[in-house]
């Protein structure tokens, strides 16, 4: 796997060399040539959606979708469009946009995987 990611924070050149990753600085860049996007970053203070249709249509036809920062950076619907569309073959969530309710589109989708966001459920917590 090639690793590629976008942060408002650049990992040092050492940490990159390390796992062989490259950094973007134009996340419609980024999202336009990966096979798989995973989402993890602090919700937005604006409450600005990070993912949306528009940013969902520059992503590579067949790709796959993750979520498991928050669910208020995603649209929903937006993200069932783009698995219907054949954008998406994949998506994954562990959060919501309107927790505790379930987007029932996403429901009815089986190239769609669901679950409870659970991160503070461990042993250790």
């Amino acid at each position: 796997m090639k690793i590629k990611y976008f942060d408002v924070t650049r990992k040092s050149r050492e940490k990159e060399a390390q796992i062989e990753a490259e950094f973007f600085t134009d996340l419609d860049a980024m999202l336009a040539i990966s096979d798989c996007v995973v989402l993890a970053t602090p919700a937005s203070p604006d409450g600005k959606k990070l993912i949306n249709k528009e940013r969902l249509s520059k992503m590579k036809k067949g790709s796959r979708f993750v979520n498991i920062a928050r669910g208020v950076l995603v649209d929903e619907e937006a993200v069932a469009d783009a698995v219907e569309d054949g954008t998406l073959v994949g998506v994954g969530m562990d959060v919501h946009e309107f927790e505790p309710k379930v987007n029932e589109r996403l429901k009815g989708l089986k190239q769609v995987t669901l679950t409870a966001h659970n991160a503070g459920g461990t042993l250790e917590t």
